[in-house]
């Protein structure tokens, strides 16, 4: 799983190649694939497609007293097997060898991932690479997201990415550890289907790391294997877990589009150590918003998904686009179970994840998606099956009156119109 999925991601932003210096044969490889790809009229993603950020994230980690080689982390073939690396390198050198007999569209992944693999992409070229799609088509709309803007990971404490102002610039941060954690609960879900034991033993697993290390093991080789087919790039795993991840970053970039990283207050986030080169601060200032604006977050990062499924190479996407933003909330309601069952607190200015849920559940069908939410249902089945054994575990109502009321205020407040929703007006 990883990087050998995680191939060409809801289409990128096109471009020079932009990788990190490699050396000898990896560079030769880097210098071949490039050759293949102008040879077949491709245009392969950067490996960064926001290179400016970069330094100014670089010296928010620096005025904190990080180092971003330890944060921002380079991106390998690491949790693979030395006995398995061989295999990997003689299917992409296979497929090269055949590239006559494939599309463009296939040639593209495979030489992107062969790219990924050699070249030295770090973590937080992947977040830019991804939310690329969503960023560009919100900057398009005057007042939006048309301030300076820098997107990172940060080793917070907790799962909820978190907005800052560093030098006039918004900082949208995701946490270390939450985009695996996605990953893992993504694969798990595909691998439910033949055997949901297993894909709830794993992700019960996974969870009990991340609660007490604030990370999650690096995926084994192994897990999903027989019950996942990772030779296709077009999966439910990999299509999920881009749009999890896609989610999360934007409900950031919701905080900013709606001007809450100037009006909201600041406050403390805890921090967890990182590295051995790096003085971790236990604490930093982040935007501190009311929950109301936290839920406003929320409808507007998934508005910004769906109206990217307005263009017609996404079109296709919206039952995933909703089932993302099921994947990461749904997560959240797992971490908070997991948390709870340990001990440990995770209160910060977002409200309980159940709630959050509840409310984007809503919007699915204010913005008339209810058939489009079936893979956001699928999701929700397997967070209930998950956390079934956790202490005092409870699902999102299916209906609520105090949660309606909430909902009446966040979606009046983002202009929307509840003229026809009274599931919504009548019951509140």
């Amino acid at each position: 799983m990883g990087l050998l999925q995680r191939m060409n991601p809801f289409g990128q932003r096109s471009g020079k190649l932009q990788t990190q210096p490699a050396l000898g044969a990896a560079a030769n490889l880097l210098e071949a694939i490039e050759g293949m790809a102008a040879m077949r009229g491709i245009v392969l993603p950067p490996c960064d497609p926001y290179p400016d950020q970069q330094v100014v994230y670089e010296r928010y980690l620096k005025s904190v007293g990080l180092d971003h080689s330890q944060v921002d982390r380079i991106l390998n073939m690491g949790r693979i097997p030395e006995e398995k690396r061989a295999a990997a390198h003689g299917m992409l050198l296979a497929a090269v060898l055949n590239s006559g007999s494939i599309s463009n569209g296939e040639l593209a992944a495979i030489l992107t991932v062969a790219r990924t693999i050699f070249s030295e992409q770090r973590a937080t070229s992947l977040l830019r690479t991804i939310s690329a799609p969503i960023y560009e088509k919100a900057r398009k709309v005057p007042g939006r997201l048309s301030g300076p803007l820098a997107m990172g990971v940060f080793p917070f404490r907790w799962f909820n990415g978190q907005s800052s102002a560093f030098e006039g610039t918004s900082m949208c941060l995701a946490a270390t550890g939450s985009f695996d954690l996605i990953e893992i609960f993504s694969t798990l879900f595909a691998a439910r289907q033949k055997d949901p034991g297993y894909a709830v033993e794993k992700m019960r697993e996974a969870l009990a790391t991340y609660v007490r290390t604030n990370e999650v093991e690096s995926p084994k080789y192994g897990l999903g294997e027989g019950l996942v087919d990772f030779g296709n790039a077009g999966g439910i795993h990999t299509l999920l877990t881009t749009a999890g991840e896609q989610f999360l970053i934007s409900h950031e970039f919701g905080h900013v589009a709606l001007g809450h990283t100037v009006s909201s207050p600041r406050g403390a986030m805890p921090t967890r150590a990182v590295g051995l080169l790096s003085q971790t601060p236990n604490d930093v200032q982040v935007i501190r918003p009311e929950q109301l604006d936290e839920y406003c977050a929320d409808v507007w990062a998934l508005q910004a998904m769906l109206a990217l499924a307005e263009e017609p190479e996404y079109e296709e996407k919206i039952p995933i686009f909703c089932g993302g933003a099921a994947v990461f909330l749904g997560l959240a309601v797992l971490v908070e179970a997991a948390s709870r069952a340990a001990r440990i607190d995770t209160k910060d200015s977002h409200p309980p994840a159940s709630n959050r849920l509840y409310l984007i559940e809503l919007a699915f069908e204010l913005f008339g998606h209810h058939e489009n939410a079936f893979v956001a249902r699928r999701v929700r089945e397997f967070v209930d099956e998950v956390g079934a054994e956790y202490p005092g575990f409870e699902m999102p109502p299916m209906l609520s009156r105090p949660l309606n009321q909430i909902a009446a205020q966040v979606f009046e407040k983002l202009n929307l119109d509840l003229s026809h929703a009274p599931y919504i007006t009548d019951f509140r």
